[in-house]
């Protein structure tokens, strides 16, 4: 299928002319029986992850921006699906990144019995461009609950879809879980490097148990930050990832924030389930990896002599041996797919025994 530009000016419920698929109606993603998880609206900055004048205390407002964790939901039996998409800003990614995970889209569907199976991407043009215009072709006509991931660091002021003429369009499936797990941590929680906005860790685990989610990964720039932390200890969720070692700016850093960061959502949520992980490149052996990993396991150790039942540690000394070392990294930091299918599965086993429950 072609792919066209987009601007401020054709971002609208018109065909273009030069879709090579016609018999299209679009309808924008505001628009009810849509449905937007993990991101807010602001009029200003389209769709973002927290308020940003939250964002501001900590000069998050640009990575704020940019869409991780964003999904739109629906339910059709449109054979094609088309998408005109205007960014918030341009589209922007470091060398060595997909441009579809960090520009483009991807799109699922999700099984009656509840399974989540990749359907195609939709393919951005450039990093210079405002927006862009594209269809899928599913091949046939059936209905279908679909999910529409947004991209890991290109964000959306406005979007329509398309489905055909005469397609019907309903609300989308629930999820099984309604209430947010929320995602704390770097860019490897942000989803840098992978290759399609489903593939990140977190995405991976929502569809595995069927979640919601909100993914407050910020690439470089979790650190524990007060403010911060306070507008997450007020949010609705029921389990908590706390995954912000890479951050930290130090050893001296980690040590001083990282039991603050559990114990003021712990006082805040005393009974959900609350995640800490170290970070997966652990053999990596040049940054202080096991001083960091040993501060965490502390904070860990003392929440369970707190009494904290509810506590969970995917200690990455255990959990991700030899992870770098066997190349399940892009640039030595970021995992490649492979990586956040490692990821993935460690925390796996803590929601394993969270659901069991």
């Amino acid at each position: 299928m072609n792919t066209i530009p987009i601007t401020k000016e054709t971002c609208n419920a018109s065909v273009p002319k030069e879709l090579e698929v016609q018999n299209i109606r679009f309808i924008n993603i505001k628009e009810s029986p849509f449905r937007i998880h993990g991101l807010i609206w602001d009029d200003e900055n389209g769709f973002i992850r927290m308020p940003q004048n939250i964002a501001a205390t900590d000069k998050l407002e640009n990575l704020n921006q940019m869409g991780t964790g964003g999904r739109v939901t629906f339910r059709t039996n449109s054979r094609y699906i088309a998408i005109k998409v205007l960014y918030n800003k341009s589209c922007w990614f470091a060398e060595g990144m997909s441009s579809v995970g960090a520009c483009g889209f991807d799109l699922y569907e999700k099984t009656e019995k509840g399974k989540y199976i990749f359907l195609k991407s939709f393919l951005p043009i450039n990093r210079n461009t405002e927006g862009y215009c594209t269809t899928v072709d599913l091949f046939k006509s059936k209905e279908r609950n679909l999910v529409i991931n947004f991209p890991v660091f290109a964000g959306v002021m406005d979007m329509y879809i398309g489905i055909d003429e005469k397609g019907t369009l309903q609300e989308g499936a629930r999820y099984t879980h309604e209430t947010p797990v929320v995602f704390y941590g770097s860019s490897i929680t942000h989803g840098a490097f992978a290759s399609r906005p489903g593939i990140t860790y977190p995405s991976m685990l929502s569809m595995k148990y069927d979640f919601e989610y909100t993914n407050l990964g910020y690439s470089g720039a979790c650190r524990g930050q007060k403010e911060i932390v306070e507008y997450i200890s007020t949010l609705d969720m029921s389990v908590f990832v706390l995954d912000y070692d890479h951050n930290a700016p130090s050893v001296e850093h980690l040590e001083k924030t990282h039991y603050y960061v559990y114990e003021t959502i712990r006082n805040a949520h005393p009974d959900i389930p609350i995640i800490m992980a170290s970070r997966p490149t652990y053999d990596r052996g040049e940054f202080n990896e096991k001083k960091r990993r040993n501060i965490i396991c502390a904070s860990y150790e003392k929440a369970l002599r707190n009494g904290d039942n509810k506590v969970y540690f995917v200690d990455g000394r255990k959990k991700f041996k030899n992870f770098y070392r066997n190349g399940y990294v892009v640039d030595g930091t970021h995992p490649n797919d492979v990586g956040f299918d490692i990821m993935a599965r460690a925390f796996s086993e803590c929601f394993d025994d969270i659901y069991k429950q």
